[in-house]
């Protein structure tokens, strides 16, 4: 159950970070 929750929280925010990243990079453009 802890890992579960661990790796949701993990994969949220790495899409997080992917998404602003992505964003950046495209405002750039």
């Amino acid at each position: 159950m802890i890992v579960l929750d661990i790796t949701v929280v993990v994969m949220s925010l790495l899409y997080i970070f992917i998404g602003r990243y992505t964003n950046e990079k495209n405002a750039k453009h």
